[in-house]
């Protein structure tokens, strides 16, 4: 299911609704018999890219019969993020009609803990969390060096039936409001929800399930400046434990790539046919620098690499499975 709401100020009220549905997702597991009555068994929550701990200060909407079952851990290359995040735990969570019956939320909580980014993932126990919340990281990550162990690394962490969310940046519509400061970080490329889509396909038979909102600020100017962010979700199942390793999200992320540049240059082209006005010059320079960023990123794709994660997925082809492989590369690289 991909729903577009384009209005949207904020993706948190899908991390509500993921959240909830773990909650009645308990014993959806191998061999459990669907209809035994469901029990909460805890929930663990590992929010990578806490910043200053909002995840966990929204643990507070829920019920107080549910918070002594859920651990959080949170992660981030920010050491001071992480100490700010680390006092929202101190925030009183009320569990009375009055803040004199309230207790810190680090106290509500099973457990909560904070760990550097560089320790991710020696430092987690495989299999071992129910969500994985990853908010504004993608676009640090370099996609073809970084991208695919990351998420290797991330599903390996994620129980049967759990959730991986992205939370994030992504250009949106063409042409974009190039004037945000959100979109100046040095080098990134911003993956958006239809990317991911096409990143975990292959590998999971699945798209996932997205959101995506925009939203207004005034700029310094006084004019209106709007950016656009998503919610991506998928739920890890049968599949996606099958295939434990990094290069089968390889095809997916070449395709989305080139998909990528293609919109970049029509949108470079389309500025060029504007007026010559210095904002739509800033733009069109804009979208060649992008350009150029992202066939920098295309052009340490390892071709062997790529051949090598397609070669499972046409092993059951009736045609020679080289012959398959080869086929399929050449589909890639025509898009």
């Amino acid at each position: 299911m991909i729903e577009a709401c384009p209005f949207r100020t904020s993706g948190d009220i899908q991390l509500e609704v993921v959240l909830s549905l773990m909650l009645m997702n308990q014993n959806d597991g191998p061999g459990e018999d669907p209809m035994k009555p469901m029990v909460f068994r805890g929930m663990r929550v590992l929010d990578f890219g806490c910043g200053k701990g909002s995840l966990l200060s929204a643990l507070r909407t829920f019920s107080p019969a549910v918070l002594p079952f859920i651990e959080y851990v949170g992660v981030d290359q920010n050491r001071d993020a992480l100490e700010f995040a680390a006092t929202k735990g101190e925030l009183q969570y009320p569990w009375g009609p009055d803040l004199a019956t309230s207790t810190p939320l680090s106290k509500a909580l099973r457990s909560v803990r904070f760990i550097p980014a560089e320790a991710f993932p020696s430092a987690l126990p495989d299999e071992s969390y129910d969500m994985i919340h990853v908010v504004n990281v993608l676009h640090h990550l370099h996609p073809v060096t970084d991208l695919p162990e990351f998420l290797n690394n991330a599903l390996g962490r994620l129980t049967w039936g759990g959730f991986l969310v992205f939370e994030d940046l992504f250009l949106g519509d063409y042409p974009v409001d190039l004037h945000v400061p959100l979109y100046g970080c040095p080098g990134a490329v911003y993956l958006g929800p239809a990317e991911l889509s096409s990143i975990f396909y292959l590998p999971t038979g699945c798209p996932g399930c997205y959101r995506y909102f925009r939203k207004e600020r005034p700029g310094a100017t006084g004019r209106v400046q709007y950016w656009f962010g998503f919610t991506y979700v998928l739920k890890k199942g049968i599949r996606i434990s099958s295939f434990p390793w990094a290069e089968a999200f390889l095809p997916g992320l070449v395709l989305a790539l080139k998909k990528m540049t293609n919109q970049a240059q029509l949108a470079q082209k389309r500025k060029e046919t504007t007026s010559g006005a210095a904002s739509a010059q800033d733009e069109t320079r804009w979208y060649q620098e992008y350009t150029a960023r992202l066939e920098k990123v295309l052009s340490v794709v390892d071709e062997k690499r790529v051949k090598e994660a397609l070669r499972p997925f046409v092993m059951n082809a009736r045609d020679n499975p080289a012959q398959a492989v080869e086929h399929s590369y050449d589909i890639l690289n025509r898009y």
